[in-house]
């Protein structure tokens, strides 16, 4: 099955096939009339959650929307496509995430500084996989990263949200009804809008990783890797 967006072809995985309608179709192309050229992910990664085995995922991560810097946004939500190493300026989402793979990993009562983080990934202490490596490693144990919106104006964040707000509540209802026993990963307002749905035994809830408050409702003080043990976030 193929599903086209802005002239690209997906190979979609067979999970997927009763979601993408005819009308599902007709919506998709709508989008992508709207949008024009000017966007990000790149085309062919726009749409890159359908390649995925729905029955096998444990973990459902959602955040707002893609990356707005262009070539930084993957089609994996949060993952940035244009470092090389840990060595790298990373935005304040992906730092916030490895800090608190590291205070995990470690076992620390406190989350150290990026410069703490770094240190311990030079000298071994903390083997986390390079960048090109640990999204498609959380991925394969069943962690689907998506956005509530899956384009934005390039420059501009949040800029499509009303043009997917339909096909994302569609999108995740249905994820849901196939895998009702996957945990959602709530990041940000948009995110917790959205799943409402979700009953309350199968969410966990914060604010966006982008903040480094640690009050209770922040990423950072939530902590939500910790509470999910079935998955190995670091190796």
């Amino acid at each position: 099955m193929r599903v086209n967006f802005c002239l690209h072809g997906y190979e979609v995985h067979e999970s997927w096939r009763g979601f993408f309608t005819l009308p599902r179709m007709m919506e998709l192309d709508r989008i992508s009339s709207s949008i024009g050229n000017d966007f990000t992910p790149a085309a062919d990664k726009v749409l890159r959650f359908s390649k995925m085995d729905l029955s096998n995922v444990k973990v459902v991560i959602l955040g707002q929307d893609p990356y707005p810097q262009a070539g930084v946004a993957t089609g994996r939500a949060f993952e940035v496509g244009d470092i090389k190493s840990w060595e790298d300026p990373v935005n304040n989402s992906l730092g916030n995430m490895i800090k608190l793979f590291h205070k995990n990993y470690m076992e620390l009562d406190e989350v150290a500084g990026i410069s703490v983080v770094r240190k311990d990934i030079a000298n071994g202490n903390f083997p986390l996989l390079p960048p090109k490596k640990l999204f498609p490693h959380l991925e394969e144990q069943g962690v689907l990263f998506l956005n509530t919106a899956l384009t934005c104006k390039v420059g501009e964040s949040n800029s499509h949200r009303e043009k997917w707000q339909s096909f994302a509540d569609g999108l995740l209802r249905f994820i849901y009804r196939k895998n009702p026993q996957a945990r959602w990963l709530l990041w940000g307002g948009n995110a917790c809008e959205m799943g409402d749905f979700v009953p309350v035994a199968n969410k966990l809830e914060s604010h966006h990783p982008m903040l480094y408050t640690k009050k209770p409702g922040s990423f950072l003080g939530e902590n939500h890797f910790a509470k999910c043990p079935e998955i190995n976030w670091v190796k």
